[in-house]
């Protein structure tokens, strides 16, 4: 796919997609194979115990895992997908990145991260399968 057709699927992940936007996670970086997402941390992000809450730190994996799939132009659904949380913070920005580690026909299995401080602080691993349901719909 052309680095047009990659900002295009960046602009419309950013500016259509409620959830992540109501959570303010942007897909900030996306290639053929690779996705970055990004979200400052902020107030409402913490749970009662003053960190980021899990949650929200799973919905940057699959977002950043179902745009690595989706840098092919097509659309994709997640099937199945791993969480491992190891660290967490209190404030600061979070960073998910994603590399595709296989693309078949249908599937595409992903491997994502979550970092903080410049990805000096692991946050959480995790690991994705992503089904594809078809090439992506225009008005």
């Amino acid at each position: 796919m052309t680095d047009e057709k990659h900002e295009d699927v960046m602009r419309v992940a950013n500016e259509f997609n409620p959830f992540t936007r109501v959570n303010d996670i942007m897909l900030t970086e996306l290639s053929d194979g690779r996705a970055v997402v990004e979200h400052e941390v902020k107030r409402e992000s913490l749970n009662y115990n003053g960190v980021v809450h899990g949650g929200l730190i799973a919905t940057m994996i699959d977002f950043a895992g179902g745009a690595a799939a989706r840098g092919d132009g097509r659309m994709y659904v997640t099937s199945d997908m791993n969480v491992n949380f190891i660290g967490n913070i209190g404030s600061g920005k979070l960073t998910a990145e994603s590399d595709i580690v296989s693309r078949g026909g249908t599937l595409c299995n992903v491997h994502m991260r979550v970092t903080a401080e410049d990805g000096k602080k692991l946050i959480a691993d995790g690991t994705g399968t992503y089904f594809c349901i078809g090439r992506e719909k225009r008005d």
